[in-house]
């Protein structure tokens, strides 16, 4: 009965863990807003889960954009009197040898795994804080908990994201607002095949580690952790033990860190 008549908006909901989500939240009676600049898709995902007689509303929104974002929290609150939870969850994957980054690669990761988030925790922040109550959860990943190689931009932003929430949960805890933050593994999505800068390929079955657990396993975890009201929701339990390990001895992971390297760079030769 947690998030009965809860009003909650996911970004990136129109796929992966975002629609793992927007399915479940609705399962247990909240009214979802599914939010995701893919209309069509969006659109489509609340028309599955609406068949089993969930409330989603879909709304095309450009999470990079501040004003799509505040505008859509303002729409949300005009709407239902409250924002119960927000889902800062869309954003973007993507390996790659540093020797090739450019500026433009950093902006657009930036600009999605990040400020994306900022947009939305700021704007929510300030509703919650008014109205006294709220749970902000901000997606990042293990990558931004353990320095895994060919990351780089995708780390860094996804580091960013935990010190955000991190920080933010005890200065929030005196307004009465939670903050958690979701450091997931591998999770069976598009987000494996969609290049930092460009569309996805259609074929990317392959590139899935096999280790990946299901989306819906991935919403299932997220939202037990909220109901417990977790800092940190990391998953799964493999990546609790390496990470448990790595916070003990860091160089424990020298070694495969190494390896990951040489065969990364040998791929792109």
């Amino acid at each position: 009965m947690k998030f009965k008549n809860k009003v909650v908006i996911v970004t990136g909901g129109a796929s992966g863990i975002g629609f793992a989500l927007c399915s479940e939240l609705s399962k247990r009676g909240a009214k979802v807003i599914l939010a995701d600049i893919d209309s069509e898709g969006g659109v489509k995902g609340a028309e599955t889960i609406n068949k089993n007689a969930g409330l989603v509303i879909p709304v095309c929104v450009d999470a990079t954009k501040e004003t799509e974002i505040t505008n859509l929290i303002r729409s949300t609150i005009n709407e239902y009197g409250k924002l119960d939870y927000i889902f800062n969850n869309a954003g973007i994957g993507g390996d790659m040898d540093f020797r090739n980054v450019t500026i433009e690669h950093w902006k657009r990761m930036v600009d999605l795994n990040l400020w994306s988030v900022i947009y939305g925790t700021t704007a929510a922040y300030k509703v919650m804080v008014e109205q006294g109550f709220g749970h902000i959860i901000n997606t990042a990943s293990i990558s931004g908990l353990i320095p895994t190689p060919a990351k780089v931009l995708y780390n860094t932003t996804k580091a960013a994201v935990i010190s955000l929430s991190t920080t933010l949960r005890y200065e929030a805890a005196e307004f009465g607002v939670k903050v958690s933050v979701v450091c997931p593994g591998a999770v069976k999505s598009h987000i494996w095949s969609t290049p930092i800068l460009g569309v996805r390929d259609q074929d990317d079955t392959d590139l899935i580690p096999p280790e990946a657990i299901s989306a819906e396993k991935a919403a299932n975890i997220i939202l037990k952790g909220i109901v417990h009201n977790k800092e940190k929701i990391v998953f799964p339990f493999l990546m609790r033990f390496v990470f448990w390990l790595y916070r003990i001895h860091p160089s424990i992971l020298n070694l495969p860190f190494r390896k990951i390297v040489r065969e990364s760079l040998s791929s792109n030769k």
